[in-house]
């Protein structure tokens, strides 16, 4: 069987999936249904804006920092 992403998916499990069977995108689907593609240029893509992002004082993935988080 071919391999299927959810939306729930990590970016590991995909990463790992194109790596080990050597496929440059893998399908999206929900409840059996295409919602989207996932591309090695999607991931590299997303790394970047994480790596973008915790430089300039934002949490991992950019979305936020310690000005988001509660005190302590």
């Amino acid at each position: 069987a071919a391999p299927v992403l959810t939306p729930e998916s990590s970016a590991w499990d995909a990463l790992k999936e194109m790596s080990q069977r050597r496929l440059p995108q893998l399908p999206i689907t929900e409840h059996g249904v295409l919602v989207g593609t996932l591309t090695q240029e999607d991931l590299v893509r997303a790394l970047e804006l994480r790596e973008l992002g915790e430089s300039h004082g934002q949490g991992p993935w950019g979305m936020g920092g310690r000005e988001n988080q509660s005190p302590t």
